[in-house]
């Protein structure tokens, strides 16, 4: 799967290359671009920022793997790339200083952190598809159960902690 972007232009569209190399278009931008798509674990979906020409990436959006089910799940305001859920059922992105939480089977959008400083950023799904450990403030928090937990806090603030 890959985004191509015309030259200059405003328009990106997505498209996926079978292994005897044959494209087929999944998504005409008209006007928009796509960036960082990831798959889901089980190949099935694909996950993907939109935004405008001049615009940091500003949606967070959802496909299926044939092009079909196409859905928003959330406005951001972050270029940070989104991560899936080891079941391919979640996927979580950083959005104005906060952990946020798409549930594809409820279709449901839920934060994850609630942190009043905000900061947090580079969301990682731990094994278990329950707790995400992110950043914030150059620190490692996990976030489960709707409360966000500092396990760090010796990382020097110019240092960038690697996630699970």
């Amino acid at each position: 799967m890959y985004s191509l972007t015309s030259l200059g232009a405003n328009n990106s569209t997505l498209y996926l290359r079978d292994p005897q190399g044959k494209d087929t278009q999944l998504l005409k931008g008209d006007n928009n671009i796509f960036a960082r798509a990831r798959w889901s674990p089980k190949g099935h979906k694909i996950v993907f920022l939109k935004s405008g020409f001049l615009i940091i990436y500003s949606e967070v959006w959802s496909i299926n793997a044939d092009g079909t089910g196409v859905e928003k799940a959330s406005d951001v305001n972050c270029g940070c790339p989104v991560v899936w859920s080891p079941d391919g059922t979640k996927f979580a992105f950083a959005n104005a200083g906060d952990i946020w939480e798409y549930d594809t089977i409820a279709k449901s959008l839920h934060n994850a952190t609630n942190l009043n400083q905000g900061g947090a950023e580079h969301p990682s799904y731990c094994a278990d598809g329950k707790t995400l450990a992110f950043s914030s403030k150059g620190q490692i928090w996990k976030a489960e159960n709707g409360s966000a937990t500092q396990l760090t806090s010796d990382i020097p603030p110019k240092d960038h902690p690697i996630l699970p």
